[in-house]
């Protein structure tokens, strides 16, 4: 029973983190006039968590081959400017970084 009670309060801390990132990444994304989406790929932990989740697309191949290739990191973002400027991260607290990159002209 112990176990089962923890699965469940870590399934919810991870939800939680979950809406809580697409949260902020909403806001960062409305504040400057730019579109966000989330990509996972098809052996993601808590994958059951992340597929009913609307905001996120399962990556067909593409970003795990060209873009996001160091396959051991969990969380990385990727953000391209019209002018072909583009900012790759890996990580998981990158806001600051992402609102200054956002800014600059």
């Amino acid at each position: 029973m112990d176990i089962l009670l923890s699965n469940k309060i870590i399934s919810c801390s991870i939800k939680l983190t979950i809406d809580n990132c697409n949260r902020i990444s909403s806001r960062i994304s409305k504040e400057n006039n730019t579109n966000d989406f989330f990509v996972y790929s098809k052996n993601v932990s808590n994958k059951d968590i992340i597929e009913d989740k609307k905001t996120f697309i399962l990556d067909s191949g593409f970003f795990a081959k060209n873009i996001f290739t160091l396959q051991e990191n969990c969380r990385a973002f990727f953000i391209l400017k019209p002018n072909g400027e583009y900012l790759k991260n890996y990580g998981s607290d990158y806001y600051s970084e992402v609102e200054k990159f956002l800014k600059e002209k």
